[in-house]
């Protein structure tokens, strides 16, 4: 569990993780209350240091992951700078005027406050946007083989669907319905019948079989004993259907 989420090269980024904690609350101790600007100093170059490392590296497997531990070490990096430019402005408010923020670290506060949360709300719209894209291209999509284009969905009627899922609810319901999921994924624009979305009246089942393209039985267990399946097989038949058999064995 200290190392799935990262990437195999970087399967022990972990350690390194806790080196960074460990100087962060640790380190800090062994500088004495004199020199507490030294501390703020130091924390916010080890922020700095591992915003880079982290942006450089991207050790996780997840983008998401990635661009969350990013948004931290930018979040304390900026946090870092606003106490140290604050602890200046205390001890010297002709310094702080300098900055162009008065003569008290109170505009320093509003204008780290304000630009962090542009900056944390920028980088997160960002890394949103990159997850959609990075998941919109990583979806399979089906291809012809001779020229690598997607087919052309033909339909037997404009109201109809592109293919018909046949199955029982007893024992097939749950599996069609990620069957019919994985196809409108691979097959953009695909019509798929499936009875809990499609079905308005069970009495024309055999309407919904001709105004498919193609039949899909899916032979689950108790398949042959449901009457409307049955029904749903003859017009197969009597319409010269392409079929598609799909056999799940009934392990228990």
């Amino acid at each position: 569990f200290l190392h799935r989420d990262y990437k195999t090269q970087l399967f022990w980024w972990e350690a390194i993780e806790l080196l960074r904690k460990l100087t962060l609350t640790g380190v800090p101790l062994l500088i004495t209350d004199s020199q507490e600007t030294a501390r703020v100093i130091l924390a916010l170059l080890v922020s700095l240091v591992f915003l880079v490392l982290s942006l450089v590296a991207q050790p996780f497997k997840r983008n998401v992951d990635n661009w969350l531990y990013a948004a931290i070490q930018l979040a304390l990096t900026l946090i870092y700078q606003a106490v140290l430019l604050i602890k200046v402005c205390e001890e010297s408010s002709e310094v702080c005027e300098t900055f162009g923020f008065g003569s008290s670290s109170s505009g320093v506060f509003l204008f780290f406050l304000v630009f962090s949360t542009m900056a944390l709300g920028a980088m997160l719209v960002l890394g949103v946007a990159q997850v959609f894209y990075a998941s919109s291209r990583s979806l399979p999509v089906l291809q012809l083989q001779k020229n690598s284009t997607p087919p052309d969905l033909y339909l037997v009627d404009k109201t109809g669907f592109h293919l018909f899922l046949s199955h029982t609810w007893q024992s097939g319901q749950d599996q069609v319905a990620v069957i019919k999921r994985q196809l409108q994924l691979c097959l953009p624009g695909v019509r798929i019948f499936l009875d809990i979305d499609d079905l308005a009246d069970i009495s024309a089942l055999e309407t919904y079989v001709t105004k498919s393209t193609a039949v899909l039985l899916f032979l689950s267990k108790g398949y042959f004993a449901s009457r409307n399946c049955l029904r749903e097989v003859r017009r197969s038949e009597q319409a010269a259907k392409p079929l598609v058999l799909v056999h799940e064995s009934d392990l228990g």
